[in-house]
Protein backbone atom coordinates (compact mmCIF):
# COMPACT_ATOMS: atom_id res chain seq x y z
CA UNK A 1 0.00 0.00 0.00
CA UNK A 2 1.33 3.57 -0.78
CA UNK A 3 2.12 5.77 2.14
CA UNK A 4 0.36 9.59 1.68
CA UNK A 5 3.63 11.29 3.63
CA UNK A 6 7.01 12.59 3.27
CA UNK A 7 8.59 9.70 5.12
CA UNK A 8 6.65 7.30 3.64
CA UNK A 9 8.01 3.71 2.96
CA UNK A 10 7.28 0.02 3.13
CA UNK A 11 8.64 -2.98 5.08
CA UNK A 12 11.17 -4.79 2.63
CA UNK A 13 12.64 -8.39 3.72
CA UNK A 14 16.55 -7.88 4.61
CA UNK A 15 16.66 -11.26 1.82
CA UNK A 16 14.74 -10.07 -0.83
CA UNK A 17 17.22 -6.71 -1.00
CA UNK A 18 20.26 -8.03 -0.40
CA UNK A 19 19.61 -9.96 -4.03
CA UNK A 20 19.37 -6.97 -5.66
CA UNK A 21 21.93 -4.61 -3.74
CA UNK A 22 25.94 -5.38 -3.88
CA UNK A 23 27.81 -2.86 -1.42
CA UNK A 24 30.66 -1.30 -2.20
CA UNK A 25 29.18 0.33 -5.36
CA UNK A 26 27.91 -1.27 -8.77
CA UNK A 27 24.56 -0.13 -9.02
CA UNK A 28 21.47 -2.93 -9.95
CA UNK A 29 22.28 -5.88 -10.83
CA UNK A 30 21.18 -6.23 -14.86
CA UNK A 31 21.03 -2.15 -14.42
CA UNK A 32 22.74 0.61 -15.32
CA UNK A 33 26.28 -0.53 -16.96
CA UNK A 34 29.26 1.17 -14.84
CA UNK A 35 29.88 4.55 -16.77
CA UNK A 36 26.16 5.39 -17.12
CA UNK A 37 23.34 4.75 -18.89
CA UNK A 38 21.10 1.46 -20.20
CA UNK A 39 21.39 -0.40 -23.92
CA UNK A 40 19.13 1.03 -26.07
CA UNK A 41 16.97 -1.61 -26.12
CA UNK A 42 16.20 -1.42 -22.92
CA UNK A 43 12.47 -1.80 -22.87
CA UNK A 44 9.79 -0.48 -20.00
CA UNK A 45 9.27 -3.77 -18.36
CA UNK A 46 13.00 -3.63 -17.74
CA UNK A 47 13.24 -0.01 -16.48
CA UNK A 48 10.08 -0.48 -14.28
CA UNK A 49 12.13 -3.40 -12.62
CA UNK A 50 14.95 -1.72 -12.17
CA UNK A 51 13.03 1.15 -10.82
CA UNK A 52 11.08 -1.09 -8.27
CA UNK A 53 14.59 -2.40 -6.90
CA UNK A 54 16.35 0.89 -6.76
CA UNK A 55 12.93 1.83 -4.62
CA UNK A 56 13.24 -1.04 -2.30
CA UNK A 57 16.48 -0.01 -2.06
CA UNK A 58 15.71 3.54 -0.61
CA UNK A 59 12.71 1.98 1.44
CA UNK A 60 15.88 -0.62 2.96
CA UNK A 61 18.06 1.85 4.12
CA UNK A 62 15.19 3.84 5.80
CA UNK A 63 14.52 0.69 7.96
CA UNK A 64 18.41 0.47 8.51
CA UNK A 65 18.22 4.29 9.57
CA UNK A 66 15.25 5.65 11.57
CA UNK A 67 15.85 2.55 14.24
CA UNK A 68 19.22 3.73 14.55
CA UNK A 69 18.48 7.24 14.97
CA UNK A 70 15.88 6.46 17.41
CA UNK A 71 18.32 4.13 19.64
CA UNK A 72 20.96 7.43 19.48
CA UNK A 73 18.02 10.18 20.35
CA UNK A 74 17.37 6.96 23.55
CA UNK A 75 20.80 7.68 24.41
CA UNK A 76 20.98 11.48 24.23
CA UNK A 77 17.59 11.39 26.37
CA UNK A 78 19.68 9.56 29.06
CA UNK A 79 21.91 12.74 29.50
CA UNK A 80 20.25 15.25 27.66
CA UNK A 81 16.20 15.60 28.09
CA UNK A 82 14.31 15.32 24.47
CA UNK A 83 10.80 14.96 23.64
CA UNK A 84 10.24 10.85 23.92
CA UNK A 85 8.78 8.82 21.13
CA UNK A 86 5.62 7.09 21.67
CA UNK A 87 5.79 4.49 18.70
CA UNK A 88 9.01 3.06 16.81
CA UNK A 89 9.58 3.27 13.08
CA UNK A 90 9.42 -0.71 12.84
CA UNK A 91 5.89 -0.27 15.30
CA UNK A 92 4.37 2.03 12.59
CA UNK A 93 5.23 0.49 9.46
CA UNK A 94 4.64 -3.16 10.47
CA UNK A 95 0.79 -1.47 11.24
CA UNK A 96 1.04 -0.46 8.24
CA UNK A 97 1.47 -3.42 6.53
CA UNK A 98 -0.90 -5.61 8.68
CA UNK A 99 -3.98 -3.45 7.87
CA UNK A 100 -7.09 -5.52 7.62
CA UNK A 101 -9.35 -2.61 6.11
CA UNK A 102 -9.82 0.48 5.78
CA UNK A 103 -10.71 1.33 9.68
CA UNK A 104 -7.35 -0.25 10.58
CA UNK A 105 -5.61 1.41 7.61
CA UNK A 106 -6.42 4.90 8.85
CA UNK A 107 -5.74 3.94 12.41
CA UNK A 108 -2.11 3.04 11.11
CA UNK A 109 -2.18 6.02 9.11
CA UNK A 110 -2.56 8.11 12.07
CA UNK A 111 -0.05 6.34 13.97
CA UNK A 112 2.34 6.86 11.38
CA UNK A 113 1.73 10.95 11.09
CA UNK A 114 2.35 10.84 15.07
CA UNK A 115 5.73 8.77 14.50
CA UNK A 116 6.72 12.04 11.96
CA UNK A 117 5.93 14.83 14.33
CA UNK A 118 7.41 13.27 17.52
CA UNK A 119 10.51 11.78 15.55
CA UNK A 120 11.14 15.39 14.14
CA UNK A 121 10.76 17.32 17.41
CA UNK A 122 13.25 14.94 18.87
CA UNK A 123 15.51 15.77 15.78
CA UNK A 124 14.89 19.28 16.23
CA UNK A 125 15.75 19.17 19.78
CA UNK A 126 19.04 17.28 19.63
CA UNK A 127 19.75 19.74 17.01
CA UNK A 128 19.36 22.65 19.31
CA UNK A 129 21.02 21.31 21.90
CA UNK A 130 24.20 20.51 20.20
CA UNK A 131 24.32 23.85 18.74
CA UNK A 132 24.28 25.15 22.68
CA UNK A 133 28.01 24.56 23.96
CA UNK A 134 27.17 23.64 26.72
CA UNK A 135 24.59 20.80 26.24
CA UNK A 136 27.15 19.52 23.44
CA UNK A 137 29.67 18.93 25.87
CA UNK A 138 27.20 17.14 28.39
CA UNK A 139 25.94 15.17 25.26
CA UNK A 140 29.52 14.42 24.73
CA UNK A 141 30.78 13.97 28.35
CA UNK A 142 27.69 11.35 28.76
CA UNK A 143 28.38 9.53 25.74
CA UNK A 144 31.35 7.61 27.49
CA UNK A 145 28.09 5.07 28.55
CA UNK A 146 26.47 4.67 25.40
CA UNK A 147 28.06 1.60 24.88
CA UNK A 148 26.93 -0.99 21.89
CA UNK A 149 23.64 -0.02 20.82
CA UNK A 150 25.00 3.36 19.76
CA UNK A 151 28.07 1.95 17.94
CA UNK A 152 26.25 -0.60 16.26
CA UNK A 153 23.50 2.34 15.36
CA UNK A 154 26.02 4.14 13.97
CA UNK A 155 27.24 0.81 11.95
CA UNK A 156 23.53 1.21 10.50
CA UNK A 157 23.40 4.47 10.09
CA UNK A 158 26.37 4.61 7.75
CA UNK A 159 25.18 1.59 5.74
CA UNK A 160 21.85 3.53 5.21
CA UNK A 161 23.87 6.17 3.94
CA UNK A 162 25.45 4.62 1.45
CA UNK A 163 22.70 2.53 0.39
CA UNK A 164 20.55 5.59 -0.25
CA UNK A 165 23.84 7.13 -2.25
CA UNK A 166 23.75 4.37 -4.40
CA UNK A 167 20.11 3.97 -5.19
CA UNK A 168 20.11 7.93 -5.80
CA UNK A 169 22.03 7.18 -8.37
CA UNK A 170 20.51 4.45 -10.36
CA UNK A 171 17.31 6.40 -9.26
CA UNK A 172 18.74 9.70 -11.85
CA UNK A 173 20.19 6.78 -14.44
CA UNK A 174 16.51 5.40 -14.63
CA UNK A 175 15.04 9.09 -14.69
CA UNK A 176 17.37 9.95 -17.16
CA UNK A 177 16.74 6.94 -19.80
CA UNK A 178 12.71 7.05 -19.03
CA UNK A 179 12.96 10.94 -20.20
CA UNK A 180 14.55 9.86 -23.44
CA UNK A 181 11.74 7.42 -24.08
CA UNK A 182 9.26 9.95 -23.25
CA UNK A 183 10.81 12.89 -25.53
CA UNK A 184 11.46 10.21 -28.79
CA UNK A 185 9.26 11.07 -31.50
CA UNK A 186 5.86 9.78 -31.81
CA UNK A 187 3.44 8.94 -34.57
CA UNK A 188 1.28 12.11 -35.34
CA UNK A 189 -2.36 12.56 -33.40
CA UNK A 190 -5.36 11.53 -35.17
CA UNK A 191 -7.01 14.56 -36.92
CA UNK A 192 -8.20 15.61 -40.33
CA UNK A 193 -8.37 11.99 -41.49
CA UNK A 194 -5.22 10.80 -40.00
CA UNK A 195 -5.12 7.78 -38.00
CA UNK A 196 -5.54 8.15 -33.94
CA UNK A 197 -2.25 7.51 -32.29
CA UNK A 198 -2.07 3.63 -31.24
CA UNK A 199 -3.28 3.34 -27.78
CA UNK A 200 -0.53 1.10 -26.70
CA UNK A 201 1.47 4.54 -27.68
CA UNK A 202 -0.72 6.44 -25.31
CA UNK A 203 -0.99 3.76 -22.66
CA UNK A 204 3.48 4.09 -22.09
CA UNK A 205 3.16 7.58 -22.28
CA UNK A 206 1.53 7.61 -19.50
CA UNK A 207 3.38 4.82 -17.49
CA UNK A 208 6.51 6.79 -18.34
CA UNK A 209 4.70 9.64 -16.91
CA UNK A 210 3.93 7.15 -13.31
CA UNK A 211 7.39 5.73 -13.15
CA UNK A 212 9.07 9.24 -13.10
CA UNK A 213 6.75 10.50 -10.63
CA UNK A 214 7.79 7.60 -8.18
CA UNK A 215 11.56 7.86 -9.04
CA UNK A 216 11.54 11.05 -8.32
CA UNK A 217 9.48 10.98 -5.16
CA UNK A 218 11.95 7.93 -4.41
CA UNK A 219 15.25 10.19 -5.09
CA UNK A 220 13.59 12.61 -2.65
CA UNK A 221 13.19 10.49 0.32
CA UNK A 222 16.94 9.22 -0.64
CA UNK A 223 18.28 12.70 -0.21
CA UNK A 224 16.20 13.32 3.26
CA UNK A 225 17.74 9.73 4.26
CA UNK A 226 21.08 11.06 3.15
CA UNK A 227 20.88 14.63 5.25
CA UNK A 228 19.56 13.00 7.84
CA UNK A 229 22.26 10.22 8.24
CA UNK A 230 25.11 12.08 7.82
CA UNK A 231 23.55 15.00 10.44
CA UNK A 232 23.84 11.79 12.89
CA UNK A 233 27.19 10.84 11.91
CA UNK A 234 28.63 13.87 12.06
CA UNK A 235 27.16 14.27 16.09
CA UNK A 236 28.22 10.80 16.54
CA UNK A 237 31.78 11.61 15.45
CA UNK A 238 32.03 14.01 18.35
CA UNK A 239 30.83 11.93 20.74
CA UNK A 240 32.29 8.53 20.24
Amino acid sequence: MEKILALAVLLVPVAAIAQTWRPGGGGIQGGPRPGGGFGPTAGMDELAAQAEMARDRVDYAADLLYPAAETVFSAVAEVRTLPPLSTTWDGVNAALADAFDDLELAVAEGQYRLYVREFEACRAAFDEAWDDRDAREEICEGSASFGEPVLSAREDIEAAVEISKEAKEDLKDLADHLRDLRDMPRGMPGMGGMPARPESEVAEEHAVAADLEEIEEARRRADEQIELGESLLKKLDKML
